[in-house]
């Protein structure tokens, strides 16, 4: 499932339009860890793109999104070093080249384990 919800620019009300939208894709999820739960984890993902200069809608929601599904810690989680690996490389001097370089990254780790467990038929 595809889904692409507009959200406004930072400067607006971010955390309300991230809070709308993870509710709407997970609500089991959302259900579960309720809505303040919700809300440190988006004001957490803000306060770590902010560190990593991020600007743009895409960016923060990728970092809120990455701590969403692999964990708040999945920054300094050893399960994940590709993670901090970009987040600390210091020859990404822009941080719209991080933020992309993450997002690659994260695209190709799903693409992986899919391929993985299609090959031992886990899905």
């Amino acid at each position: 499932m595809s889904v692409r919800l507009p959200l406004p620019e930072l400067a607006i009300d971010f955390s309300s339009a991230m809070l709308k939208l993870i509710t709407y894709l997970y609500p089991q999820k959302a259900n579960y860890v309720g809505k303040d739960g919700l809300e440190a984890l988006i004001k957490k993902g803000l306060s770590g793109a902010q560190r990593q200069n991020f600007t743009t809608n895409r960016g923060t929601a990728l970092v809120a999104g990455l701590m969403l599904t692999l964990g708040h810690k999945c920054a300094i989680d050893p399960l994940y070093p590709w993670i901090a690996r970009i987040l600390q490389d210091e020859t990404i001097v822009d941080p719209a080249a991080r933020a992309k370089r993450l997002e690659t990254e994260a695209v190709t780790w799903i693409k992986q384990f899919l391929a993985y467990s299609d090959e031992r038929g886990l899905v």
